[in-house]
């Protein structure tokens, strides 16, 4: 019987889908991009510091904050999007928050931006 419980342990802990992560990057902005058609939810920014870097399964360089309502509600995104071009304008770095669950046409999500001193 315990050679039964261990090996139904081991079967979920092996079968279990591999979690989201988010991660946190200090970062200039280096573009801004604004679309109308739905692609990469509306807006995004191209970091100086790739989210790749952190999170393998997001594309190189670019993140988007969902302004299209997709993983975010449209003021919040948008809120988000001004606040990365005050600092993009001020080239000021960002302390900036991407979930790799939450993916744009392969770009992941940011859920969380801070413009820093």
């Amino acid at each position: 019987m315990k050679k039964l419980a261990s090996l139904a342990l081991m079967g979920l802990m092996l079968s279990a889908p591999a979690m989201a992560t988010e991660e946190f990057m200090v970062s200039k902005i280096k573009n801004l991009l604004v679309t109308s058609d739905g692609r990469f939810g509306n807006c995004m920014v191209e970091l100086y510091v790739s989210p790749s870097s952190k999170l393998a399964s997001c594309k190189a360089g670019w993140v988007s904050f969902s302004c299209s309502g997709t993983f975010a509600a449209k003021s919040d995104a948008k809120g988000m999007m001004d606040m990365a071009q005050l600092a993009f304008l001020l080239e000021k770095e960002v302390n900036i928050g991407v979930d790799d669950s939450k993916l744009h046409n392969g770009f992941c999500l940011s859920t969380y931006i801070a413009i820093l001193q």
